[in-house]
């Protein structure tokens, strides 16, 4: 079990830009001591993250090629053309 002075030690290693992240973790979870449903999916353990398939990793890539080729276009474009369409 941890022990608050862990803790202390740990947020004391983190770099600043994290500690807005912290501090917000750590107000909802104070905030939740009447809440059993709420503190129990605080406490609940992290999902692992899902691994890619090569079929997913290969979509990827080609959407990545297609923005940098330019042939991606963005929600305001296709908003902006079909504005202009109407003229």
């Amino acid at each position: 079990m941890a022990t608050r002075e862990h803790i202390h030690r740990l947020v004391e290693t983190l770099p600043d830009d994290d500690l807005d992240t912290v501090e917000r973790f750590f107000e909802r979870l104070s905030a939740t001591t009447d809440d059993p449903f709420a503190r129990a999916h605080l406490r609940a353990p992290m999902l692992e993250p899902k691994t890619l398939s090569i079929e997913d990793e290969i979509a990827i890539a080609e959407a990545e090629a297609d923005i940098a080729a330019g042939r991606i276009v963005n929600h305001e474009e296709v908003l902006r053309r079909i504005r202009h369409a109407d003229d």
